[in-house]
């Protein structure tokens, strides 16, 4: 085995790993595998994204909030919830004070009171390293276009140890191999051991009450201490079993309504040279195998464990014996899933390329591309807020899917990336979970057809609204924000099949929610009442809950998308017909939207979706009282808005991004983007800082400060980072393409076929200052237009040389496409 990289790009970290939430990372997008080392061992972290504690206490909740009675609430007895979050009734006595605090505090919901549901760990693998030997050095990385990791060890004497590994593509497994030096006579220690060895195991799951104050000790947060125990209970404690001649360590999980007969997760050893050795767990309530050598004297080796659930085909025994049947071959069948996954490998990363003179941007966008690969992939459970590798026994807000931006950043720029059905076709898989127990809600809590969209869920098919209180298990704008994406997918690909089987079933769903749920007013407009925007709390009157810019903006995305995906496919006129109604006549916003930030206009109002507008309902995050003088501001010399010298902890957004929040980075930097409030000579400096502050040695980001929240895993909204990088060189949402539209001039760049809505490959070239060389590869044969590189001079040849007609209007050329064509712009 080689100790040197064989792919282009790697991340390197030059000494050892002390948690999961900064280990490199590696997997197939339903295994992943986080490594890190204690001071004598490597350890393997296993993570799955279905592999989740999914009891949730109905009988611990109120009775959900029909919307009508948040609608008697707010006009007859004036609700009102404060800052404190205790609700008040300000025009007259409640009819029922009890419910009126349960429907409003949130306090005693099963989500409130209980800390699961919530995802799980799998387990780990520790390769234990001889402990008595001196000046132990350690190296490592990840070779990402491989998608393999390299471990090595160096000790005094010339003693060295190589680790290799990977997560099969065949399978859900893992690949550990290692190879020794110097391992002999003069330099053994501790007689009777051998110099490397395995432990498989799963530890007992903690009570809550013990995670909280372990956590409390150690970072001072309480959060937790609200659980309480009983009647919060873990998990059952894990076993260790065997099949066979074959050991396993298996965690159970009791049943619920997705796995009516509970739900399983096995760890199952595979390696012929090594004999296992279940453990007596004494107390501690773990499960534990140990692996000896059969052959001590060996001096390369190799061991696999296949992770398998209820969820897999068959089932978790089902597929264990499947994947330890194919790893029968030994030695070589080893090496066939190394070249099977460096396969898979290859075709991920030809889909598009960069290569820039900024090594973080360069660097950033292969390891954000890379996390995603490993823990992202259509037709698995997805991660929700946190890496399923690195996220301890209970997570904060229940690690659940969040659609308030959290679980929409991960996805960001994988259509621009080029990424659709290996990576951003999940986030469809996910919103199936919103939408099963949306229409349930729509139908029961709202009196709509339709679907509702909630701010969180779980992977569960819910059997009852969990978080069904007021004001945030009521807000009408997640339903919009969901259906931005199938819209998306359409825009980018004009994947007709698809749109008509997958997307427009949901956009249909979504809709029809908003249909029902405006209401005519006296003054002949639709309006949305009762719903709060971002997460605010009740506002002083109910005009606080009506047509608020959030909720307004969605809708109106939401319905054009509808309408235009029905015309595409020419179904539902009726529906349409409705639609267009609310459209035509729907109440302005509330209050009014500013239509004078940057370059927006009502025009391209029209084509900005809403996620990239909007921030909480706010117009923009720059809109900063405090901070007028940088607001909105185009001139590149006046100060950055994303100064932290310019903002406060009392006024600043920005003060939040360099302190403690990296999570909303993306999304501020992708409004600034959409809006041309994103300056690169005057921006561009601070925002490099501001990544570079929050990169971890894995290559991923903070979201959350660990001061404040403790290392509870690693957050995965921080993906979202690559789509402004992308968007800085390569924007398409105004109709057409625009290159380079705030690329920082001193830095050149290249790219090859990223994706632009109306399904157009394109790659260019920034060099010197200036665009040098683009190609566009039409994949429907849709008319293409796009800002000129060379204003007044661009010229447009077809494969063959030959010049293709064009028209131009303004700073615009434009022609048509044949299907599989590709076409070269010159100057």
């Amino acid at each position: 085995m080689s100790s040197k990289p064989t792919a282009n790009h790697v991340t390197e970290i030059d000494g050892p790993v002390l948690t999961p939430d900064d280990g490199l990372m590696i997997g197939n997008g339903d295994l992943s595998v986080s490594v890190y080392q204690t001071a004598d061992a490597i350890i393997f972290r296993f993570g799955k994204g279905d592999v989740w504690d999914r009891r949730f206490d109905a009988d611990a909740s109120p009775r959900p909030v029909h919307i009508d009675e948040v609608k008697r609430g707010l006009l007859e007895e004036g609700w009102q919830l404060g800052d404190d979050r205790k609700v008040r009734a300000t025009k007259k006595q409640p009819a029922n004070p009890d419910r009126l605090r349960e429907v409003c505090e949130g306090g005693v919901t099963a989500y409130a009171t209980r800390p699961y549901p919530c995802p799980k760990p799998v387990g780990e693998l520790a390769l234990h390293l001889p402990t008595d030997l001196t000046g132990l050095g350690i190296t490592q990385h990840v070779a990402i276009e491989a998608g393999t990791l390299h471990v090595r060890c160096d000790w005094d004497g010339g003693l060295w140890l190589v680790v290799d590994a990977f997560v099969a593509s065949p399978a859900n497994a893992l690949v550990v191999r290692w190879k020794r030096h110097g391992w002999n006579s003069e330099t053994i220690v501790s007689p009777g051991r051998p110099m490397v060895w395995f432990s498989l195991y799963r530890w007992a799951d903690p009570t809550i009450q013990t995670f909280a104050a372990r956590l409390g000790a150690a970072t001072g947060d309480g959060g937790y201490r609200r659980y309480k125990s009983p009647p919060c209970t873990p998990l059952p404690p894990p076993r260790c079993g065997v099949e066979g001649e074959t050991h396993f360590v298996e965690q159970s999980f009791l049943p619920d309504p997705t796995f009516p007969r509970g739900f399983t997760c096995r760890m199952t050893p595979i390696t012929p040279n090594y004999k296992a050795a279940p453990l007596d767990p004494g107390d501690t309530g773990e499960a534990r195998l140990h692996f000896r050598p059969i052959d001590w004297n060996k001096e390369t080796d190799w061991i696999a464990v296949a992770v398998t659930t209820t969820r897999d085909a068959g089932g978790t025994e089902a597929e264990a014996r499947r994947i330890t049947g194919a790893l029968g071959g030994g030695d070589a069948a080893v090496a066939s899933w190394d070249a099977a996954t460096r396969v898979a490998a290859d075709a991920f990363w030809s889909r598009s390329s960069i290569r820039c003179s900024d090594e973080l941007v360069e660097r950033t966008w292969y390891e954000t591309l890379h996390a995603r690969r490993a823990a992202f992939r259509p037709g698995t459970v997805v991660p929700a807020l946190l890496f399923p590798s690195s996220l301890r026994d209970y997570s904060p807000w229940h690690g659940d899917y969040h659609t308030n931006y959290n679980i929409q950043s991960p996805f960001w720029g994988d259509y621009t990336a080029n990424h659709v059905d290996d990576l951003a076709d999940a986030f469809f898989d996910v919103i199936d979970y919103f939408i099963h127990i949306g229409k349930k809600i729509a139908r029961d809590y709202f009196g709509c057809r339709g679907a509702y969209i909630t701010l969180g869920a779980c992977p569960m098919l819910a059997a009852d609204d969990y978080s069904g209180t007021a004001p945030m298990g009521r807000m009408a704008y997640m339903t919009g924000w969901v259906a931005n994406h199938y819209w998306w997918r359409y825009q980018y690909t004009l994947d007709k099949k698809w749109l008509g089987e997958r997307g427009y079933p949901a956009i249909r769903e979504l809709a029809l929610f908003y249909l029902d749920f405006l209401t005519k007013g006296e003054d002949g407009l639709y309006h949305a009442f009762p719903s709060t925007q971002g997460e605010d709390t009740f506002p002083n009157t109910p005009q606080g809950w009506t047509d608020r810019p959030q909720v307004m903006r969605h809708m109106r995305y939401c319905l054009r998308a509808a309408i235009a995906s029905a015309e595409i496919l020419g179904v539902d006129a009726d529906l349409v017909s409705g639609w267009r109604d609310r459209l035509q006549h729907a109440a302005p916003d509330n209050p009014p939207t500013r239509l004078d930030i940057g370059h927006v206009t009502p025009e391209l109002m029209l084509r900005l979706p809403p996620e990239f507008f909007t921030n909480d309902g706010m117009p923009h995050p720059l809109d900063n009282p405090a901070h007028q003088e940088v607001r909105y501001t185009l001139d590149p010399d006046a100060p950055s808005p994303w100064s932290f010298k310019n903002n406060t902890p009392e006024t600043a957004w920005t003060w939040r991004l360099w302190n403690w929040y990296f999570g909303k980075v993306p999304w501020y930097l992708m409004i600034s983007l959409r809006h041309g409030l994103f300056i690169p000579k005057r921006d561009w400096k601070l925002v490099r800082e501001l990544i570079t502050r929050w990169r971890r040695p894995n290559g991923l980001h903070s979201a959350m400060c660990s001061g404040s929240f403790g290392q509870v895993g690693g957050w995965t909204e921080q993906l979202g980072i690559i789509a402004p990088l992308q968007e800085m060189m390569l924007q398409s949402w105004k109709g057409y393409i625009d290159l380079f539209p705030a690329w920082p001039g001193e830095t050149d760049v290249e790219f090859t076929t990223l994706r632009a809505e109306g399904a157009f490959l394109v790659s260019a070239a920034w060099q010197g200052g200036a665009i040098r060389k683009v190609s566009i590869t039409s994949e429907r044969g849709a008319h293409c237009m796009v800002r000129e590189p060379w204003p007044g001079g661009t010229k447009v040849r077809g494969a063959d040389g030959k010049p293709i007609t064009t028209s131009r209007e303004r700073d615009l050329i434009s022609f048509d496409t044949a299907p599989g064509a590709t076409y070269e712009l010159h100057a």
